[in-house]
């Protein structure tokens, strides 16, 4: 049986939203592997979390039917430095209480399909150790290229998902 979810869109650019709640409870609840990848990019994983939630355009969080955050989901703001949208995601240990393949299947591939299709370019990067993310990322259309960036010294993969209006 499936399993009952919302999904809520924030606006970063209304003062009035407040992350320090949402990222305290992803703190809590954060897969070790997102903590892991967010270590890797900054030690400070609370400031990190919300420099991302301040500089998307488009942000969901998607919340179990008790109101638990499964995941958080966003686009970056447009970079004239380079084309399309950096895409990003933070997923709770309730992902795995039954949405993984509702959530992380069905409702991510739509909101990429729209977002590549809009933009033409998504990418970002993944560490190096996150085989899951290569693997999903890939599933999801992702072309890997052969450099790999470094963070704090960690290397990570660099990706993109090419596309737009046919």
């Amino acid at each position: 049986m499936a399993k009952n979810w919302t999904v809520e869109q924030l606006h970063p650019e209304d003062s009035k939203v407040s992350f320090v709640n949402l990222v305290h409870e992803l703190i809590e609840n954060m897969r070790e592997r997102d903590r892991l990848d967010l270590v890797d990019t900054n030690e400070d994983i609370a400031w990190e979390l919300i420099a991302s939630l301040r500089l998307s355009e488009e942000l969901y969080v998607y919340r179990d039917d008790e109101g638990n955050a499964l995941c958080v989901v966003g686009k970056t703001l447009k970079d004239d430095s380079c084309v399309g949208r950096a895409i990003w995601m933070v997923g709770t240990n309730f992902l795995y209480d039954g949405y993984i393949k509702t959530i992380l299947f069905k409702e991510a591939k739509k909101l990429i399909d729209r977002w590549v299709k809009e933009h033409g370019l998504l990418y970002n990067c993944v560490h190096e150790d996150n085989v899951k993310s290569i693997r999903y990322m890939t599933w999801l259309g992702a072309k890997w290229l052969p450099e790999m960036t470094k963070r704090n010294g960690k290397k990570f993969h660099n990706f993109y998902i090419a596309g737009g209006e046919a």
